[in-house]
């Protein structure tokens, strides 16, 4: 059996997490509940206690649980030590799981936050250096002499067909001169042979 002092250099060297599981009042009130619920005497009790501190701490597997209730629960019948495993088993140990992986699974997670914040300081850090050696090569490099810019005259491009159509400039028709009409040959009204009434006839 696992001597308790043992159990306490165990216990000085476990993690926070369980140590804090270790002291907490849910385990005190699983082991009581376990206690009452087969009327453990005080021996059991102490046996009891002893073999769940060294499964949690690591001391022992717990596989091993059986072996050890045999051993310190020994006036007890087999089918009752059963009992008692599955009870610490749901009462103790499954929680306690629940609680490593939580611990394991905020360990990941800070470690992840670290990693993120590490690459982005050191990204920061590439981009000062490439900006001062940057300014650094600025401030040593005389600046370029630019050449004053050649004149090239323009050449007008030739205007297309349509434009040169467009602006020949185009002559208007010759003038047609207006042949003057040739008076008309006056008409003697035609005479009239009738008697004129007015007129004294011949002697």
């Amino acid at each position: 059996m696992i001597t308790q002092e043992e159990i306490q250099k165990a216990y000085q060297r476990a993690p926070e997490h369980i140590q804090t599981w270790i002291d907490s009042d849910e385990l005190a009130k699983a082991f009581d509940a376990i206690r009452t619920k087969y009327n453990l005497h005080v021996d059991h009790a102490g046996n009891l206690a002893i073999a769940l501190d060294a499964v949690i701490l690591e001391l022992k597997q717990f596989t091993e649980l059986p072996a050890l209730l045999k051993e310190g629960l020994a006036s007890l019948d087999d089918a009752t030590r059963d009992k008692v495993v599955k009870d610490v088993n749901d009462t103790v140990f499954v929680p306690l799981r629940a609680l490593v992986k939580k611990h394991a699974d905020e360990v990941a997670t800070k470690a992840r936050e670290e990693a993120e914040l590490n690459h982005r300081v050191d990204t920061m850090i590439e981009a000062e250096a490439k900006l001062a050696d940057a300014e650094a090569k600025l401030k040593t490099t005389p600046p370029p002499v630019i050449a004053p810019a050649r004149t090239t005259p323009q050449t007008q491009a030739p205007a297309s067909i349509l434009q040169q159509k467009m602006s020949t400039a185009v002559a208007p028709p010759p003038s047609v001169q207006e042949v003057p009409a040739p008076n008309p040959t006056p008409v003697a009204p035609p005479r009239y042979h009738g008697t004129d009434p007015y007129r004294e006839p011949p002697a």
